[in-house]
């Protein structure tokens, strides 16, 4: 034996409760009666650590074909030459150590990779970030700032 539910009396009753719902609100809005909403703050309870400022940007890393980014806005920063798909490490562990002497809680860094490098090209750059304390690494791809 099958069992059958009838649905028509759900719909119908729902449908005049929605429809109470619409006359109750029409009247409370052509009443004037003044009201507030509450205010709700967001808290920041991450993984640890405090989230940097807003005012700060993140750390970024650009790697295009030809050479690698570093800074923190597009009208300013570093570019570290590639030669033969490898970047001067030297020259961007030591602004990894200047970035985090100046931002010492900030644990993002945006790694910015174009089209046609390899993973193999950033994996060692990743790896860096986490040694200097970036342990918060954003992976994105596509052109970004700065283009020429």
């Amino acid at each position: 034996m099958v069992a059958h539910l009838e649905m028509s009396p759900l719909i119908d009753t729902m449908a005049s409760l929605t429809v109470m719902l619409f006359a109750m609100m029409a009247c409370w809005g052509a009443s004037s009666v003044p009201f507030e909403l509450p205010h709700y703050t967001f808290v920041h309870q991450g993984c640890g650590g405090d989230p940097p400022p807003p005012s700060v940007l993140p750390l970024t890393l650009h790697f295009a074909a030809s050479h690698v980014w570093f800074g923190r806005r597009g009208d300013s920063g570093l570019r570290v030459p590639r030669v033969e798909g490898a970047a001067d490490f030297a020259l961007l562990d030591a602004m990894l150590v200047f970035d985090r002497f100046l931002y010492p809680a900030e644990r993002v860094v945006i790694l910015n990779v174009d089209h046609g490098v390899t993973y193999g090209d950033v994996l060692p750059m990743i790896e860096r970030t986490r040694i200097h304390g970036y342990d918060l690494p954003l992976l994105v791809g596509g052109p970004a700032f700065p283009e020429g």
